[in-house]
C-alpha cells in the first residue's frame, strides 16, 4: 500500500505492509514506486503478505466496522436517503 498520510492508517512500512507519505512530498511517492517497480520476487511476496494481514487486521477491528457503518449511514442521511440502521 502506498497512502497518503491524511489517511487513519499508520505504521504501514514497520509491519512492511506498505507507506505512508505525505501529500507534500511527490518525489516520495515517486521513488517508494520506483522502488516498488525493482522489488524483486521475495522482497514483493513479503510486502505483499505484510499488506494483506494489515488490512485484514484492520477491517475485522470492531471499531473499523462500527466507523464505516457510521460513516456511510452519515453519507446517505446527508444526501437525503432514507437507510435503516
Amino acid at each position: 500500500m502506498l497512502i497518503s498520510d491524511q489517511t487513519p492508517w499508520q505504521g504501514l512500512e514497520e509491519q512492511k505492509a506498505g507507506w505512508v507519505v505525505p501529500l507534500s512530498q511527490p518525489e516520495r511517492f515517486q521513488a517508494i514506486l520506483q522502488a516498488m517497480l525493482e522489488m524483486n520476487d521475495v522482497a514483493f511476496k513479503e510486502w505483499s503478505h505484510g499488506a494483506r494481514a494489515y488490512s485484514e487486521q484492520a477491517a475485522n477491528a470492531p471499531t473499523a466496522i462500527e466507523a464505516n457503518r457510521t460513516l456511510f449511514l452519515t453519507a446517505a442521511r446527508q444526501n437525503g436517503q432514507r437507510i435503516q440502521a
